[in-house]
């Protein structure tokens, strides 16, 4: 790796990761994915925030992505993730005090078969594509500060969006496992009361980031 491409995929790195601890519903998820599932969900729930991205990078990087920055878009994407977000907190606070037959959030306990391995990633993923996309703001980073590093990107040549990208994923991914990580190994000190009073603390965040973003999007509206 050339001088110049290890230079931007340390700044992007750095910038991403300024912008990855910031308390989000993306951490929200990845902590209450993490709490149930484990220290791997951090990579499924930054797997499905990927995805999105990519598409996202491709618009920003061929000039596709000025459409999305208008007021209307800006209202429509925090309405619609004011929605989402509030539900999402409001299932999971519900879910939290259910017995855990019907609920599925006692402490976990055991060995997961196959199947229950297999949906908790295939739920993590879907998580965080939801998340990220219920986020206005992420819209709005990649249109102000990420477009900035794109263009950089650009300018430096041929691979290095690539290394942009990785370094930004790194970040993102980085932090997620963390996160993911430290709020799982609460799990063996946890009473049961203890578990889902902290399930129902993460869910009220999500509640919260959901009345804010439907605020957002009112004000977007208003003359």
């Amino acid at each position: 790796m050339s001088l110049e491409l290890g230079s931007l995929f340390l700044q992007t790195f750095v910038i991403s990761l300024s912008g990855a601890v910031a308390p989000g519903p993306l951490m929200m998820v990845a902590m209450t994915r993490g709490l149930r599932h484990g220290p791997a969900t951090g990579l499924w729930v930054t797997l499905g925030h990927g995805l999105l991205e990519v598409a996202l990078v491709a618009a920003v990087a061929f000039g596709l992505a000025q459409a999305l920055h208008t007021r209307v878009w800006t209202a429509t994407i925090a309405g619609a993730g004011g929605v989402v977000l509030l539900a999402m907190g409001l299932t999971q606070l519900r879910a939290a005090w259910l017995p855990h037959v019907e609920a599925g959030v006692s402490l976990p306990a055991g060995v997961q078969t196959e199947g229950q391995a297999w949906n908790a990633r295939r739920g993590s993923v879907l998580a965080g594509v939801v998340a990220t996309a219920s986020n206005p703001y992420w819209y709005v980073w990649w249109l102000t500060v990420g477009a900035a590093l794109i263009s950089r990107a650009q300018a430096a040549g041929n691979g290095a969006l690539p290394v942009f990208y990785a370094g930004h994923l790194l970040a993102d991914g980085g932090w997620l496992t963390l996160v993911a990580g430290l709020i799982a190994r609460g799990r063996s000190v946890l009473s049961e009361r203890g578990y889902r009073l902290l399930l129902s603390a993460l869910a009220v965040f999500l509640v919260g980031f959901g009345i804010f973003f439907l605020q957002n999007g009112v004000q977007q509206i208003l003359p």
